[in-house]
């Protein structure tokens, strides 16, 4: 079945075992005497998979895929705040243990995990006349790939952090940070034992549900962000072949829309649904063409640093290239975006974009030039909720990722060079030069990773990984800081610290009080 998560069937499941407000402390959720009760629960496949939906359910959560994730980019050199005091406070290097976006990621990545081990402890327990041992493994196995994930954004932004294989209820204390070393390793060794119970393909009628792609891509860009790029080039590279068929979507900008749902280029989606009862999303961007232009997610907006970063058809900067500016035989004033990287103008709206009818979609200000176009709807329909899915894992990422590992470990050879000019080649641009040194290709890895991916949640730790936020996040009106050492983890959530003893024995993260 379609994972389309309701999340009135998801409470029967979650009961008191999941925490409100996920933290360690000790918070008690009264059930619904009305609800099934849990020993009427975990019976059979069906429960599991609605069990399996409550653990997709907290990846929709607004703190999550549903909307903030993707705003990871207000703290890079991609995007600024306009509105929000949690993202502007971490953006400007101000944010303290109780900021409110400190607490809420670890919230709802903790809730992922807590409701991951509870279905796989639930699941192992079933009776073997309630579920074949082959559906319990693939359940168990999603499970666990859907763990790691939110494992792998809780030990870049913190580091050490508490560790759980197993469910928490309200009265459990929790447990002390675990060194990352050996969260890593344990989620690459999980990770490794559950890829062979995931299927290669995934039938039409399960869209939604996890492949075995995506947990070949998961453990790979494990390995690749903890240092391993021979082990990462190694596992991503069959992801390139038989008998996986991921394929780059055509067009890159149909991608962020409905068109692009469920397609080849896809190892990894969160899916959203419009109307119904809270499957919607609130990230996407939608236009009522009956109305006069308004200034688009006004919360944030895309830097000048970033567009003018994109390159130009002939694959050179804008400084030097002679397709771009009044000097070229080709310019036209009405068009100043022409003739550039095609990810650009599928990514930011600007002034230049009109309706079919020829009018300016937006009322751009002098202050506000440019918006966020990816998963932009032109559409009179008002939405309860948008229906558009959030990719998590995409197939560009894989060749990226791939190429990444590739050049770190042997260098820009033949195989570097395929997986970078095929993304390449989407976006409209020339390929790279045949010369380029290990130093030169490991740049241009990184600059197509910022065009690739802007706006989807990857600038942020890209640059933490690599450790250079504090030379590229350019100092906007005094609101763009990094300041390192520090800022390279983010502090344990003081309410956290507050309800979980053994974490605040240990202290905060350094530099942090």
């Amino acid at each position: 079945m379609m994972l389309q998560i309701n999340r009135l069937l998801v409470s029967i499941f979650l009961l008191s075992a999941v925490l409100g407000g996920w933290g360690c402390g000790k918070n008690i959720e009264i059930s619904n005497p009305n609800q099934l009760s849990e020993e009427n629960f975990w019976r059979n496949e069906k429960d599991a998979l609605m069990g399996l939906n409550g653990v997709l359910d907290a990846f929709q959560h607004n703190q999550f895929a549903g909307k903030f994730y993707r705003e990871f980019d207000n703290l890079t050199d991609n995007a600024i705040t306009i509105s929000g005091a949690s993202w502007a406070e971490i953006e400007s290097s101000f944010h303290t243990p109780a900021t409110g976006r400190v607490l809420n990621a670890w919230t709802v990545y903790y809730t992922v995990i807590n409701r991951a081990n509870l279905l796989i402890a639930r699941v192992k327990a079933m009776p073997a006349e309630g579920i074949s041992d082959g559906a319990r493994a693939r359940i168990i196995a999603e499970a666990s790939f859907l763990r790691a994930y939110a494992y792998l954004d809780l030990t870049m932004l913190w580091g050490n952090v508490p560790f759980y294989l197993e469910p928490l209820n309200a009265f459990d204390e929790g447990g002390p940070a675990a060194q990352r070393s050996v969260i890593v390793a344990a989620m690459e060794k999980d990770l490794e034992d559950n890829i062979p119970h995931l299927p290669v393909n995934i039938p039409g009628a399960e869209k939604g549900r996890i492949g075995r792609g995506a947990a070949v891509a998961l453990l790979g860009k494990y390995y690749l962000f903890n240092n391993e790029p021979g082990k990462a080039a190694g596992m991503l590279k069959p992801l390139m072949t038989a008998p996986y068929a991921y394929n780059l979507f055509p067009r890159f900008d149909l991608l962020f829309t409905l068109d692009g749902e469920f397609s080849a280029e896809s190892l990894f989606e969160i899916n959203f649904v419009s109307g119904g009862i809270d499957n919607g999303e609130s990230f996407s961007i939608r236009v009522d063409t009956m109305l006069t232009p308004l200034v688009p997610q006004a919360n944030w907006r895309p830097t000048p640093n970033l567009v003018n970063s994109f390159l130009c058809a002939d694959g050179k900067p804008i400084q030097t290239s002679a397709l771009y500016g009044p000097a070229s035989p080709t310019y036209n004033a009405a068009k100043p975006y022409e003739g550039r990287d095609l990810r650009l103008r599928a990514s930011v709206l600007t002034n230049a974009d009109v309706t079919p009818g020829g009018k300016k979609i937006w009322a751009f200000t002098n202050n506000i030039p440019f918006a966020p176009r990816k998963y932009f709807t032109l559409t009179s329909t008002q939405y309860n909720g948008g229906p558009q899915n959030y990719y998590m894992i995409r197939y560009a990422e894989v060749l990226l990722m791939y190429a990444e590992a590739e050049n770190e470990a042997a260098g820009p050879n033949t195989d570097v060079y395929t997986a970078v000019n095929e993304v390449r080649r989407r976006a409209g641009v020339a390929a790279c030069p045949d010369d380029l040194t290990q130093e030169q290709m490991r740049q241009y890895i990184r600059n197509e990773r910022r065009w690739e991916f802007a706006f989807e949640h990857q600038r942020y730790f890209d640059l933490l990984r690599w450790r250079i936020a504090e030379y590229v996040i350019p100092p906007i009106g005094g609101v763009k800081v990094f300041t390192a050492p520090k800022d390279y983890l983010w502090p344990y959530p003081q309410n956290e610290m507050d309800n979980n003893p053994a974490l605040k024995a240990q202290g905060q993260n350094e530099g942090w009080q």
